[in-house]
């Protein structure tokens, strides 16, 4: 055999260290690198799940919410806590995974030498792919690139894709499972605890708390009392079982409001006399009484709310307004900035979604309500209600402003809408409107709506954020590209593991002693014998 080509001959009889007759070394690595194969599948099949599961779940397990100050307080029975049962222990799986790749991809290559000297004579390879070939020599990172030199394809894929698995298959599975906030949603059974009653409101009912509460919301901003807005006032629900979270539920919202009209001087008449104001209105249809409303130089301001009860079905009941204006001796009838309001009460049951904010121990915080359907309707004791608010006086030691307590409420809301002109016919007609509005839901959600315990339970839907585990998409489906491309040539690997026969008729040399005696009886020391006649002072060179 010459030094450039090295191949079996019929005189060659390799020794090896505990030699065994009856076991190949190829089924050696065929029984390693086939379980190997499986835990491949495995992880490309729970990766795919744990996806699919996250994605129909919105997550997977709820977990802890980690602040900054719990990290001090650090345990290992807080491992789940910290997030290291799903950040590291898939990381170290990986790594023993990998361990198991890179020895198979290690055999087959320390392998490839001895299936190269089994090839037959008139097949026989350079030296550089048998006796002098040693992938173990190679760094890493490029000896996939020899392999290829070498022409061993499938074993220079392995290489690259045991490089690629390395560098970014552990980095990736660090990231694959991640800690995020979420909405979470359930159905639960509530019970409604109030029910509406039109009747009531009587002659006895005090109407102060409601004008309170709208002064509160409308001038100065104070947040709604629960179970109403400015607008609604709603049935209330209770669940003992719901935690901090937002809650969903029909429920029926009761709400009124005025139609008003800015009244021109051709649908009212006004006259002066012994220091009052007589004025006749005609809103509509309905005729409005003549009232009489004392004016005098002393007082600046005048609000002067008023209503009627008269009016025909077909005019729509009643009429509620408001007369607004200042005192000028010059002016017709001694009022300037005249605002004469006639409006026509609405009374509404609406049914939608409310959504509130649960939290144990508190009361619920309105979100939103969407309503659906409304329906006009007119509580028995709308006359009350109507006949009693103008009523109720506000009291100025000033003298400045002669009013009640409907008027100057709508006086210092326009105020807050128009600062520059409070007395402005549109300020004090949207005003008038939400002020009125503002009253009845107030007067809704603490007198209309009565505690009962006799309404069916009903379910409501409750949604809470939640800090649960999610599984990264890109990440997950990356990493079972990657490992398809492994199973896929651990799959060729074991072909040629089973294809491809060695020399080795038993198991693989040993240490240096277990290379001589593999060379021994063959025609390379021959070969090292001629090569060291040849070049004598390669050999001077080792041996200083």
């Amino acid at each position: 055999m010459s030094s450039t080509q090295t191949g079996a001959t019929t005189s060659q009889k390799p020794i090896l260290a505990n030699s065994n007759k009856n076991w190949k070394p190829w089924k050696l690595q065929l029984w390693f690198t086939i379980p190997v194969l499986l835990i491949d599948v495995g992880i490309i099949a729970a990766i795919i799940a744990l996806e699919r599961v996250s994605a129909a779940r919105n997550g997977l397990v709820s977990v802890p919410s980690i602040s900054a100050t719990s990290l001090t307080s650090f345990s290992i029975k807080s491992a789940w806590s910290y997030g290291l049962l799903w950040t590291t222990l898939p990381s170290f799986l990986m790594s023993l995974y990998l361990l198991a790749w890179d020895t198979t991809v290690s055999a087959t290559a320390d392998r490839q030498p001895f299936v190269e000297l089994r090839r037959p004579s008139e097949e026989a390879t350079n030296v550089r792919r048998t006796i002098m070939l040693d992938y173990r020599g190679y760094p890493k990172f490029y000896n996939w690139g020899v392999a290829f030199r070498h022409h061993h394809w499938l074993i220079g894929c392995a290489m690259l894709l045991s490089l690629i698995c390395s560098i970014a298959l552990v980095p990736l599975t660090a990231h694959l499972l991640v800690s995020a906030s979420t909405q979470t949603s359930s159905i639960l059974r509530v019970h409604p605890s109030s029910q509406f009653n039109d009747s009531a409101v009587t002659a006895q009912t005090d109407l102060q708390p409601a004008i309170s509460i709208a002064t509160a919301l409308r001038v100065y901003g104070a947040p709604p009392l629960p179970w109403m807005t400015t607008e609604y006032g709603f049935g209330t629900f209770s669940n003992d079982t719901a935690g901090n979270g937002n809650m969903t539920v029909d429920v029926s919202a009761y709400s009124a409001y005025l139609d008003c009209q800015i009244m021109d001087s051709s649908q009212y008449s006004m006259n002066l006399s012994d220091g009052s104001v007589t004025i006749d209105i005609n809103d509509r249809g309905c005729n409005v009484p003549t009232f009489p409303m004392p004016v005098a130089s002393s007082t600046h301001l005048y609000l002067h709310t008023w209503n009627t009860q008269e009016c025909t079905i077909s005019a729509r009941y009643s009429r509620f307004g408001l007369i607004s204006g200042e005192y000028s001796k010059s002016a017709v009838d001694n009022l300037a900035n005249l605002t004469v309001l006639s409006c026509i009460p609405e009374y509404w049951n609406t049914s939608g979604s409310l959504t509130v904010q649960t939290q144990r121990g508190v009361s619920p915080r309105f979100i939103s309500f969407d309503a659906r359907n409304a329906s006009m309707i007119r509580p028995f004791s709308y006359k009350v209600f109507e006949d009693t608010l103008p009523d109720y006086q506000a009291f100025d030691p000033t003298n400045t402003i002669v009013g009640d307590a409907f008027g100057r409420l709508v006086y210092d809301y326009s105020t807050l809408q128009n600062n520059l002109a409070p007395l402005d016919q549109t300020s004090i007609k949207n005003s008038a409107e939400d002020v009125f509005t503002a009253i009845y839901a107030s007067l809704a959600a603490t007198t209309f709506l009565q505690p009962t315990a006799a309404v069916s339970a009903s379910t409501a839907s409750f949604s809470k954020a939640e800090t649960r585990l999610f599984v990264v998409t890109p990440v997950a489906y990356t990493m079972v590209g990657i490992l398809a491309l492994v199973l896929i040539c651990h799959s060729f690997l074991i072909w040629h593991a089973e294809r491809s026969r060695s020399i080795l008729s038993g198991e693989e040399p040993v240490g240096l002693l277990g290379a001589a005696a593999l060379l021994d009886g063959g025609d390379v020391l021959k070969c090292a014998e001629d090569f060291r006649r040849k070049h004598p002072e390669v050999v001077e060179m080792r041996n200083s």
